[in-house]
């Protein structure tokens, strides 16, 4: 089953609409009043982006994943459980034969 998505509530610029593009580089002022170029700005950007995505779609995903593998967690349990009253069903079961047999035979 899969959650419905929530849409932004508007579109969502593309890089190109907030960091206008000069015909040539120029440097432009960064921390400390070292130039930077084009070039290394867009890289800033991206590699900040990258990061930040990777944070969201971790959250995302453990947001998502956490209710699935407690319920597939929840249903291994249950037949585990299953399993082993089935099991300690059969091994008393033999028990109670081989003590009848013994206390027959005597």
């Amino acid at each position: 089953m899969s959650l419905p998505r929530a849409l932004p509530p508007h579109p969502l610029p593309v890089l190109t609409e907030i960091v206008e593009s000069p015909a040539e580089p120029t440097p432009d002022a960064g921390p400390g009043g070292l130039a930077i170029t084009e070039g290394e700005l867009i890289s800033r950007v991206m590699r900040e982006l990258e990061l930040q995505v990777d944070l969201m779609l971790e959250t995302r995903l453990r947001e998502i994943l956490a209710p699935a593998i407690a319920r597939a967690t929840d249903q291994m349990i249950r037949e585990a459980r299953d399993d082993l009253a089935s099991m300690l069903g059969e091994i008393l079961s033999r028990a109670v034969v081989q003590e009848l047999s013994r206390s027959r035979a005597r």
